[in-house]
């Protein structure tokens, strides 16, 4: 496989986690939007996997990849949101035990 070729394997991810995060939202009657992009700055803006708006704090929470937590929390917790960082290895797959524990959770 040339390099042209090689797998964005954050994006593939991100791609199967949103589609659970659309699975658990209809499962759990939430509203969620998926991918969500959060403009903040002049002109910048960050892509989350998901924003709940009506889970967690005041504007909702938003989900990324675990491996991109650091950077995203802070942007995500100085515009009012909570962010979770999500393992690939355990979210990539729909569970709606998992997903209806963890919606309880962050409602707390």
């Amino acid at each position: 496989m040339g390099a042209s070729e090689e797998i964005n394997w954050n994006k593939v991810y991100a791609t199967r986690i949103g589609a659970c995060c659309s699975k658990a939202a209809a499962d759990c009657n939430l509203s969620v939007e998926v991918p969500f992009v959060l403009h903040h700055g002049n002109s910048e803006q960050e892509t989350f996997i998901a924003h709940f708006p009506a889970i967690g704090p005041e504007k909702g929470i938003l989900l990324c990849l675990a491996s991109e937590w650091d950077r995203l929390q802070e942007v995500a917790g100085a515009l009012g949101y909570m962010c979770v960082g999500l393992y690939p290895e355990h979210y990539n797959r729909y569970d709606r035990e998992q997903w209806e524990k963890n919606i309880k959770e962050w409602s707390s």
